[in-house]
């Protein structure tokens, strides 16, 4: 009898423990099938979206006693957006074919605020006749330079197809600036090897080096021979 009792409170355990078991299980099932219907909420403080490129009247009406703002037409494509942290300043440069039809694509950029305002006017970087294409910017707090830097259909066999500019950031952020304090364009250098000739050079992306206080400019490029 004795070991009979036994056997039978070890039963009735394991079934109390099995009941458990499916409590939990049906627990955690629930808690689950809870979560997945919740719908996802959208961030407290995720602002507005506001249109960089603007103009004072709409195509083809260039009328400036219109109201604006308008967005500007044809394309403003590849930016690039970099961090002025000392300065609570975000600068972008983008793509822009606004004037396809007598410059081709140029170089434009624009500060902004660290609420997401605009600061100051849009500021043409590159204008040049020719396409200036998919730009890279760089900043160096040290200097208050950005470097700015773009692909070209400007070039030929011992030169160019990428140049690059240097904004003056020495007025941020006291003022917003509303033209463009540039160096002015440089057209990158090229040596040979061997002899052998440039042939393009494309998707230029800069950076700067806090260690050795100088920016990099990376491409990819093409020659005429094999190195």
């Amino acid at each position: 009898m004795k070991s009979t009792g036994m056997i039978n409170d070890r039963l009735n355990g394991n079934k109390s423990y099995r009941s458990l078991r499916y409590l939990c299980l049906a627990l955690l099932l629930f808690i689950a099938g809870t979560a997945i219907s919740i719908t996802p909420v959208q961030a407290a403080n995720e602002g507005d979206n506001i249109p960089i490129s603007i103009g004072d009247a709409p195509y083809p009406n260039d009328d400036a006693s219109s109201d604006p703002p308008y967005l500007l037409y044809d394309d403003q494509q590849n930016p690039s957006i970099i961090a002025l942290p000392d300065k609570n300043k975000w600068f972008v440069v983008w793509e822009d074919w606004r004037n396809w039809s007598t410059t081709g694509s140029d170089i434009y950029g624009r500060f902004i605020n660290d609420d997401g305002t605009l600061c100051g006017d849009e500021i043409a970087i590159s204008t040049a006749s020719g396409n200036q294409t998919v730009p890279t910017a760089a900043y160096s707090s040290g200097d208050d330079n950005i470097l700015i830097a773009w692909q070209d259909t400007r070039g030929a066999a011992d030169e160019g197809y990428i140049y690059y500019d240097v904004l003056d950031t020495s007025s941020l952020p006291t003022t917003c600036p509303t033209a463009a304090d540039l160096d002015g364009e440089i057209a990158l250098d090229y040596t040979p090897i061997g002899g052998d000739e440039l042939i393009s050079r494309k998707l230029p992306k800069a950076a700067y080096d806090t260690a050795r206080d100088q920016f990099w400019l990376v491409w990819v490029e093409s020659r005429d021979a094999l190195q």
